[in-house]
């Protein structure tokens, strides 16, 4: 049985970042979809009738309002969540329910996290 391509989201209201992900999860994943979004609504949107998401980005939010509701609509999805901390300064806080992305980050960076956390 042939599997479909794999389903990635990426969430940041950074352009930039956004697009860099992008680029690295199409060198690590040819004919991957991937999703961005630069808020959690619009990300819905983009999910609503998707099935699967194997693994999102997504720019930490921790304690703003409905940020569980939307981890939580991300994880029944099956998605393995990443989180971008919110500047280059701090690392991400412990959170042992999802992977954090350093910052500043290199492609190095991403593959390695990808090939852990998809193959792994």
């Amino acid at each position: 049985m042939t599997r479909s391509p794999r389903a990635y989201l990426v969430l940041t209201r950074h352009l930039i970042v956004a697009e860099d992900l992008a680029q690295t999860i199409a060198q690590f994943d040819p004919g991957a979809e991937v999703l961005r979004a630069r808020d959690p609504e619009a990300a819905a949107a983009l999910l609503d009738g998707a099935a699967r998401l194997d693994l999102a980005f997504v720019a930490d939010a921790r304690g703003q309002e409905g940020w569980e509701e939307f981890v939580g609509m991300l994880e029944t999805r099956g998605a393995v969540i990443v989180l971008i901390p919110r500047d280059d300064d701090r690392p991400p806080a412990d959170d042992a329910r999802h992977l954090a992305l350093e910052r500043p980050f290199t492609t190095e960076m991403v593959l390695d996290l990808l090939e852990r956390s998809l193959n792994g």
